[in-house]
C-alpha cells in the first residue's frame, strides 16, 4: 500500500509556516465544497494547481483578487504560466474562525 495516498491533495496552512512557496499556475478548475455544518450551504470555489506540487489550493475571496492582480487578468483562462507566492499569513482567519492561513502575494514581496 502506498501511502502518499492518504495525503492530502490541498496546501494547508502549516504547510507553510517553515517559509513560503513560489510556484507556476498549471490550471484553475471549479470544485465544489460540501457543506461542513447543518445549515450551510455546499460552495464552488476556484481551484489552482501547480506545475511544481502536487497539491493545490482553493481560492478564496481575497486570493482570487491577489491571482487576479498577479496574473493581470481576470480571466482563470489566462493564468496558466502565472508564478505566485503561497505564503502563512497569522492574520487569516480560516473556515472555524481559527487564526492562520495561506496567503496569495508576488514572489519575493513581503507583506
Amino acid at each position: 500500500m502506498n501511502a502518499s495516498e492518504f495525503l492530502s491533495d490541498d496546501f494547508k496552512a502549516a504547510d507553510l509556516v517553515a517559509g513560503p512557496r513560489v510556484l507556476t499556475i498549471k490550471s484553475v478548475v471549479t470544485r465544489t465544497f460540501e457543506a461542513k455544518r447543518e445549515g450551510d450551504r455546499t460552495s464552488v470555489k476556484l481551484y489552482l494547481s501547480f506545475e511544481e506540487d502536487r497539491r493545490g489550493v482553493s481560492l478564496n475571496g481575497e486570493r482570487t483578487r491577489a491571482v487576479i492582480a498577479l496574473a493581470g487578468d481576470p480571466e482563470t483562462d489566462n493564468w496558466a504560466g502565472t508564478k505566485i507566492e503561497l505564503f502563512y499569513d497569522p492574520n487569516a482567519r480560516g473556515y472555524s474562525g481559527a487564526r492562520g492561513g495561506i496567503g496569495v502575494r508576488a514572489p519575493g514581496a513581503k507583506k
